[in-house]
Order: C-alpha cells, then structure tokens, then sequence
C-alpha cells in the first residue's frame, strides 16, 4: 500500500470523535494530510483512518512514512498515535473496537520532517486490518501536525550502524548528522553521537533489507556543511557514499569524514600524466615521464601515444609531494628534458609539482614546455542540417582552416552530440582533412548518397540532430577528458526557442570566421528561416563560384550544374564568394531568401531581387557598371505585395536600383500619399523619377520649427538625406527607383529642433526593414514609440520597440527638448519584406485597453491604448506614450486627453480608488460607428470600466459589453466619452479576498465574508462621475450592512485596507429620485 496524497487524502477517511469544527484535511500545495486544533475551543479527537488491509495474504509487512510537527506540546493526554485494529468496521466511532499501539520515531523538533523508521507489522494478522492515526489534544495544548509518504510491504528489517571518524575536524556546534536517500535526505533529522568520547560518531537506523542505499555525514545540520565524498567511494553518476543492506544487523566500517578509509590510512591513487607534441618533433624513442616517483632518469616511464598526445598513469600515494617533467626521448640517452618556468613549475629546477589528490585523476593536457595545453589545428564546424523535407539529409560539416592536412590518426578529435541539452555522445573521428577542404559526417549512410550525390567522409547514427540538438568539437578526447575546440549551440541548454535552432533549415559559418569558438556567437552564423536539402552545400565551404554564361534558367534559388559553377551546382551559401557576369540568355533573378559572402557584378551584369526575397552580402558587394533602371546591373524589386531586401554587411562599390511601389491617389481620400526614406546615398533628386517639376506629383519635407510641409517645387531642398523622410503624392499608381550607391552604415541625427511640438520625420535609410528602438538606436531625449503613416487605416500607426519599419518608408518621432539624438543603426537591419503600410503588431500588456473605431462609410480606423503602469504618470511618458499624430480628413480619429494633452496611446498610474479619463472623437464622414474594446482579461477580475456616452448620457460596463455602436457626423464636438476607471490595481497587488461578498437589496449594501482579516477596512461608494456619495470605516464581521439613501442607478462598492481592496458594482433602489 502506498499514499503519497497526490490527489486528496485518497483512500483514507477522516473520522472526528470530538471537536466540531476540525478534521484531517489535504493540502492542496503542498500534497500531505495534515491535522490542526487550533482555535477549536474544544478536545480535539479526530482520525485518520487508512483503507483496511488483508494482513492474512502477506508476510513480514513493514510500513513507513514521514511526520512533521508545529506548536503546541504533548504529554500523555495531548499526543499523536499510530493505532492498528482488526475488529473496526470500516465505518464508525472507532472508540468502539480494539486499538494496538504502534511505535514510530517522533520529530526530535518543530518544523523538522522525520522519517518514522521501519516500523515492524509481521505480528500484526487478519484478513481485515485498518491502521489510524489518532489526534488527541485540549484547548491550549493543540499541535499541527502533518503526515505523509505511507508505505506498508513486505520485506525485513535490518538495523545498521554508521559510523564515523571526526578526529580531523572541528565539529559544529549543530552536531553531526546522518542524511540519505532513507529520510528523504533531511539534513537534521538523524543525529549521531559520540557515546564513547573517541571522535567517532554512530546512528543506528532500521532499514529494509536487499536495498541499495546513498547517504553522506554532515558535520552540522545544512547543506554546505556535508563531506565531500572521494570519487572511489562514490555511487555510480553520484557525489554520495553507498551500501547496499542485506538481512542482517550488522555496522558500516568507520571511515574518516570525507575519506574512504580511516582517519591515519593514507592510500595510493591513479595519477595520468599526458602531454601533446603537436608542436615538436617527436624523438624515436618516444616520449619519456621522469621525476621524483622514478628516481627521475633512471627510472623513468616510456609513455603511450595515441595521436600527439602522449601519456602514462603512476600510483601515487595521496597527499605526497611531487616533482616531475616530461622528455622528448630517453633521458638516458640523449633525451630533451623540459627546460622552462611558469605557473606550473618550481623555482630553479624548473620541474613541476603536483600534490597527489585524494583520489585517481586525470591530469590536464598539456603542451610539452608550457603550462597550458596547445592550441589545437584550426578546424571548425563549418555547417549543421536538418532539412525541412528530409531528415535522412542531416549531417554536420567541418572545415580545415588551417594550411596543412589533418589526420586524425594522429590528431585525436571527436565531434560530440547534446541531445535536448541532456546527454552527450562522442564521435571519434577517422580519415583526414585537407587543408582549406571540408570533412562531412552524416548520420544515415545509406540515404546521403542519393540524396547529395557522393558519399560523406564519416557515418554515425549520433549525427541526426533534430535543430535542438548541440554540437561540439573537441581535441584529445571526447567530452569528459578532452578539450573544446570549437562550439554549435550552448552546451546544458535545449535548442528550442534559442538562436541556434536549426530545425528544418541549416546553420552555415561565415567566411569570415577564421578561428574555432568555444563560446556560442550568434553573429558568426547564417540560419534560413527554412531550407531544402537542395539548399545544404556538404562538402563545399568558402568556394568561390560563379553565374554560368552559358545558364539555361534564370532562377538563382534552384540547384542546377547548368547554373552555377559550384560542386554539383549548389546554390550560393553565405561562406561563397559570387560572381555574376554577362549571361547571353538568362540572368539570375533571387526568387527566394538567399546569401553570400562577397557579391560582385562584372560587366553588363544584372541581378535581380523579386519583391518580399531578402538577400544578405556577409560580405562587400560591388557592381562594376552604373546603369539606369531600365538596364540595372542591382535591382532590387517591389510590388503591391511588398519590397525585396537587401543587407550588405561589408562595403558597397558601384551603383543599384530600388524601387518603391505607390499606390495612386483617390480624390476625397486620404490615400496616394506616402511617407519615405530613401536607401540611396544622398541621392539627388533633379531629373530621377521622384521629381514632381511639371507633373501632378508633389514632394515635399517636414519643418518642426513652422509646423509646415515644405513644398520640392518651391526649392526647399534638393537632395534626399540620409536617414530624413519625406512625403510624396503620387497621382497614379505606380513603382519608382532609387538610383545610385546604397546606404549600408549608421546614420546619425543629433540636436533635432523643438521650437513647436517636437515632431520630425525621419526615413528608412537602407534598402531592408529595420527594427525600431534596439539598444543600438542609442535614443536620447527621442520618444520610444515612433509612429508610421498606415494607408489602409488612413492615420498614424505605432511602431513599438522590436516592430519593422519597412524599407523605402518615412516615420515619425517625437523629442522632448532640443539636447537630443538617435543613431538608425546599420545593426538593426532586418530582412521583412512587408508592405509599405503594413500596421505594427499587436502586442498583449497587462493592464491596458485597446479601442478601436471603424465606420460604415468607408474601411479607414483608428487606434486608441490606454493602459496602467508603476512608474507612469499623466503627462507624455517617453518610454511608452504617444501623442496623437491626426491623420486623413475622412478616416476617424480616436485620442485620450490628460493635462490638456492628446494621445493615442497613454500609460497612467494605477487607480485605487476612480479615474475619469476624457476619449475624445472626430468622425471623418457622417455615418455609423463602431467602438471595439479589447483587453479587459489583462485587468484583474474586480477592476471595473465603464464608457460614458455624454451625448447620449448612456454607460456601459466593459466587461459585459465591449462593442458600442453609435451614429456620428464631421460636425459633432469632439469631447463625447469619457473612461471611468475603478480599482486598476497591479496583477502583482491582488487580494486574497475571493470569499468576500457585495450585494444589495432595494437601498440597502450588504458586505459579507467569513475570512476577513482582523483590521478595520473602508467601505466607500461611488456614482459613474466617480464622486463619492458614502464613505465610513468597518470592524470585520461575518455580514455587515448600511443603507445607501442615493437616487436609483448603479453604484461602484469599494472596500479596501492599504493595498488589499474588492470593487464590486450594485444597483440601488431607493425613493430619492
């Protein structure tokens, strides 16, 4: 039988003689029975009582189980007792039937869970037996107790005694003690004594015997002050001492604490010694050991080769001093004896020195004459797979950097796998690799081949990482002796969720990588969203390919030998150097995500990157002939479905063309106009396709200091600058270029005017998305929302922190005084080929409301925030409010006022009592409207909201209603809701105070509650303006009442003491109307 009260009190039954109020009850947190009399008034005699048990159908039962105590004391009348009955019933007042004491160890102390020791029932017979505890105790007496982890089998019981010798410590004036896997490993519950005065200390406990046990001694009764076990005397994969209990008494032989023998024994242990040569030539006669343990030279030891490595291991007797060095041949015929000083080594004979370890060890690898070990070859992991179509297709590669062959006969390296960031399995590794080659291990050999067309170096069914999975290379021995080289994934982690995941995809090394890492870094990496195994490049590693004259298709994104010059024609990874030249028939065109590492376009040269497909140069991209974009060597495509990408990471030479897609202007509407940033260097804009002379096209630039759009045809300005945005009115629809070199660094802006409202529009200045507000924006004095202009809305959109702001596009941002300044850093490029006037995400913050209002006229909207934070207050908080930007003259517009300042979204302090917050509304066309509020499950349950309509003096209460309909016209005033907020408290201040109920009858409020706590509390009542009309103090009682002489309608209760408070809304009846 076992109960451990996972789920209730199980089969057990709680029976209460005497004491109403108390029984046996469950913890639901904490999973155990427990028992507790207090402020019952009565004797408390309540059982617990387990299911029966047929005794008759076992033998040499044994039961155990856990105890804990808190207050109270016991004596003979106030007690816990264990009881056992063959004549109970079943059901009933137990004092009825016969009872036998059962004997268990008790907690020698408050608060301390001591295991009962095995408690003997092999006399205990019958074919239905029922054990029970009984709690005896009075008033004033009352214990809490706690029980838990019933076992009842067969088996014998053994008592052992342990032993141990403190002679070589100071013992602590806690004691010594006894903790195993036999009490839970409860550090104070098994105290040993010293019966004898001899230092050593004994406990004897009754065990089950043929058991297999773990303990260690503790001098003293915490974690910290345990023994550090010897790894001899140690269980399997454990830091613990062991024994294993047979069906005797018998003792455990004493042993010094912290040591596998007795104090004064002193033992010999296993010391290897090994040493790499990688840097020397290697004599002969091999490699010798020699020193004091040899009676140096004439004793010394020939050590073992395996690779570079060398090494020996000697038994040393623990605790001695030793002195030693290693000899390139035999040092007694002409050997080279090491001959340096550092860390490692003694003054003046320069020798090293170790002092022999309590235990067998294995020494650090070391170079020969140095102190640290060698650097290893400059072999990397070069390419992790795990194909989103295959996974017979995953295989690691590893890449040679360095300019002479390895082999691995002779360097001695295995890759090792971390499954889910749990176990680790080495791969030794075989053959060799040549200098700048890769060697490629694959986990399914009889797939690769057809897959990829040739076979892999090496085969392991260990290599078949599923994109969690961690690789990591090491030199002289795998994981557990070895040393990390080099490193994919962070080791003791689950890929899942982490940067390194390459599930369905690949992880390809950058050329520029020239060093192994042990420490996973991101940015030395290349991961697709996804990838094909026509996509993988095994075997090919910083290659230098080129676009075939000769291609006979035009699509960069397809592996074909008729394409590319690379091995079996793969597609360009980002370790290639790509060339494209003149192709006679097709040119390549990027129809997928794809990258490389130097890009260079010959003469006559053209490529194409379609709308929404990134392309990232890891390298420096340079285009050898300037064109105009009906024959551009570098297009970079859009489309009403989105633009194209393109980073380069390194330097740009030559000239491209991007090209922005307009949608055309509708009169009476608030389209056709377009905020812009151009990802050209400084790009004139005479005679390019953005100049509006002579045409129906505007463009024109913001002034902060006039509040004023400034007009290209007046002579404002004549040059787009980097990182500033305009605004452009396009009369048609249609697809403009950016002609000339690419912007591809920081641009940075400093000291922004702020002579009227402190708005300025910036631009997009690359030809890929950024991501607002990294660290690397480094904003100072800038507002952390910036706001972009959304077609489809017709108003402005917020672009939070970690939101993309597309390529080719303006948007605003706001200072807060003239000492200010941003970097548009190059680092927060991002490949998002999202439309020009896409809306930012939506994101989920506790404590805020999300309005949003649409009409029947036409399908433009707005959208208002109003949320509630610690550190917030009622005017413009930088780092999370925005001012309202008004937007096109027919779409509507939705904004908050607070200190006669408008916002669009508005953070506030946290409301205890009521806030009225003033929602101000414009109509762009006279129709019907629709007000949608989402967000009220981010407030806890008892805060209320309510909308006020003031032309309709009408209120809704947002939790049960979060659409409101409405008719409206361009004339209306513009001041027609207000917010009414009740008790918008933190998550993190929720009261307890669940069982607490407000109701009313007719006038009368009624507060009741039977876990009130023992303090006064307030009670205040509101109208929907949010003044108080009743306010007084309580005493907490079961039910308390008062009446509410106010006019019929609906009132907000609130009861609240310091930070604990309960909103509730009633309705009131009353005559006074």
């Amino acid at each position: 039988y076992n109960e451990s009260f996972d789920y209730g009190l199980g089969e057990c039954v709680s029976n209460s003689v005497s004491g109403d109020t108390k029984a046996w009850y469950w913890s639901s947190n904490n999973h155990f029975a427990a028992m507790n009399g207090w402020n019952s008034g009565e004797l408390e005699e309540d059982w617990l009582i387990l299911p029966g048990i047929d005794f008759d159908s076992y033998s040499n039962e044994l039961m155990t189980f856990n105890s804990w105590y808190n207050y109270g004391s016991d004596d003979d009348n106030n007690n816990l007792k264990l009881y056992y009955s063959s004549d109970y019933p079943g059901t009933g007042d137990p004092n009825g039937s016969t009872w036998t004491e059962l004997f268990f160890a008790y907690p020698s102390t408050y608060q301390t869970w001591t295991p009962s020791g095995v408690i003997d029932l092999s006399s205990v017979s019958g074919s239905l037996v029922y054990l029970a505890f009984k709690y005896n105790y009075n008033p004033g007496k009352y214990r809490s107790w706690i029980v838990d982890d019933f076992i009842i089998r067969e088996g014998t019981p053994v008592n052992v005694t342990f032993q141990v010798n403190m002679e070589e410590e100071t013992v602590s004036g806690n004691g010594v003690h006894l903790a195993g896997n036999f009490n839970d490993w409860n550090l104070s519950a098994t105290e040993m004594l010293d019966a004898d005065g001899n230092d050593i200390y004994t406990v004897t406990v009754s065990l089950y015997a043929d058991e297999f046990y773990t303990f260690k001694y503790i001098n003293g009764n915490a974690w910290g002050f345990e023994e550090i076990v010897p790894e001899e005397c140690r269980a399997s994969n454990s830091t613990n001492r062991y024994e294993y209990i047979g069906d005797v008494d018998y003792s455990i032989d004493v042993v010094c604490f912290g040591s596998c023998t007795d104090c004064g024994t002193l033992s010999d242990y296993d010391i290897t010694f090994r040493v790499n040569m990688t840097e020397e030539s290697v004599s002969g006669d091999g490699v010798y050991l020699a020193g004091t343990f040899t009676g140096w030279g004439g004793g010394a030891i020939q050590m073992t080769q395996s690779g570079s490595v060398w090494t020996t291991t000697v038994s040393l007797q623990e605790s001695t001093s030793q002195q030693y060095k290693f000899v390139n041949g035999n040092p007694n015929s002409g050997g080279s004896w090491e001959n340096f000083s550092g860390s490692c080594t003694t003054g003046g004979s320069n020798n090293r020195f170790l002092t022999v370890p309590l235990a067998s060890t294995l020494l650090d690898l070391v170079c020969f004459e140095s102190c640290d070990a060698c650097p290893p070859p400059d072999l990397i992991i070069s390419e992790v797979v795990s194909p989103l179509n295959s996974y017979l297709g995953r295989f690691v590669e590893l890449h040679n950097l360095g300019t002479t062959t390895i082999d691995f006969d002779y360097e001695d390296y295995y890759l090792t796998k971390q499954a889910d960031g749990n176990n680790l399995y080495d791969v030794k590794l075989t053959g060799s690799v040549a200098a700048g080659e890769s060697f490629v291990l694959a986990g399914f050999s009889s797939d690769f081949n057809s897959i990829y067309g040739f076979e892999a170096d090496q085969y392991s069914g260990t290599i078949n990482g599923n994109g969690d999975d961690g690789y990591f290379l090491y030199f002289v021995g795998g994981y557990e002796t070895g040393v990390l080289v080099d490193a994919y994934g962070v080791m003791d982690e689950d890929g899942d969720d982490k940067d390194w995941n390459y599930y369905e995809t690949k992880a390809v090394r950058l050329r520029s990588i020239t060093a192994p890492n042990t420490n996973w870094t991101a940015s030395e990496w290349d991961i697709p969203e996804v990838a094909y195994t026509d996509d993988m490049t095994p075997s090919a590693h910083n290659e230098d390919v080129s676009w075939l004259a000769g291609a006979t298709n035009s699509n960069w994104n397809n592996k074909a030998t008729d394409r590319w010059s690379s091995p079996y024609g793969y597609i360009p990874d980002a370790s290639f150097n790509v060339t494209i030249v003149n192709a006679s028939s097709y040119d390549p065109v990027i129809n997928g995500q794809a990258a490389c590492n130097n890009l260079s376009l010959n003469t006559d040269a053209v490529l194409s990157i379609r709308p929404t497909e990134p392309l990232t140069v890891y390298g420096d991209l340079s285009i050898a002939t300037s064109k105009s974009r009906a024959a551009a060597s570098l297009l970079v495509e859009s489309d009403g479905t989105g633009n194209a990408s393109l980073i380069v990471e390194g330097t740009v030479a030559g000239n491209a063309v991007v090209l922005r897609y307009f949608e055309g202007y509708d009169d009476g509407a608030p389209n056709g106009w377009h905020n812009i940033g151009s990802p050209i260097n400084n790009m004139s804009i005479a005679g390019s396709e953005f100049d509006p002379t002579g045409t129906q096209d505007d463009l024109y630039q913001w002034d902060e200091p006039s509040a004023t759009w400034e007009n290209y045809k007046q002579g404002h300005f004549a040059n787009f600058i980097n990182g500033n945005g305009y605004l452009c009115a396009i009369e048609t629809t249609d697809v403009r270029s950016f002609e000339g070199t690419i912007n591809n660094t920081d641009v940075a802006k400093s000291n922004l005017s702020y002579d009227l409202d402190g708005w300025h529009l910036l631009g997009n200045p690359f030809p890929s998305a950024l991501e607002w507000n990294t660290t690397d924006w480094a904003l100072s004095a800038v507002g952390a929302i910036a706001e972009i202009w959304d077609e489809d809305a017709g108003n402005y959109a917020l672009i939070n922190a970690g939101d993309a702001i597309p390529s080719t596009n303006g948007f605003f941002v706001e200072v807060d005084n003239a000492s200010n300044s941003l970097i548009i850093p190059a680092s927060a490029r991002m490949h998002d080929g999202t439309n020009n006037y896409k809306s930012s995400r939506e994101l989920e913050i506790n404590e805020t409301l999300v309005m949003k209002i649409t009409n029947d006229e036409n399908t433009y909207f707005d959208i208002n925030r109003v949320g509630f934070k610690t550190e917030a207050t009622e005017d413009w908080d930088i780092d999370f409010d925005a001012h309202k930007l008004i937007g096109g003259e027919t779409a509507p517009q939705l904004w908050t006022v607070s200190n006669n300042e408008f916002f669009t979204q508005n953070y506030l302090p946290y409301v205890y009592d009521s806030y009225q917050l003033p929602l101000h509304f414009k109509a762009g066309t006279n129709t019907n409207y629709h007000l949608v509020f989402e967000g009220m499950d981010s407030f806890y349950g008892e805060s209320r909201i309510y909308l006020e309509d003031l032309f309709l003096e009408k209120t809704i209460d947002l939790r049960t209603q979060n659409v409101y309909d409405f008719t409206a016209s361009t004339t209306d005033d513009e001041n027609r809701f207000v917010l009414h907020f009740y008790g918008v408290t933190s998550t993190d201040e929720i009261p307890d105070l669940n069982a607490t109920k407000i109701f009313s009858s007719q006038n009368m409020v009624y507060i009741q509650s039977e876990q009130l706590p023992k303090n006064s509390y307030r009670v205040e009542v509101f109208n929907l303006l949010g003044q108080i009309v009743f306010s007084k103090n309580i005493e907490p009682t079961m039910r308390s009442s008062f009446i509410l002489n106010e006019k019929t309608g609906i009132y907000i209760v609130r009861l609240h003491s310091e930070n604990r408070s309960i909103i509730q809304k009633v309705m009131i009846h009353s005559n006074n109307n």
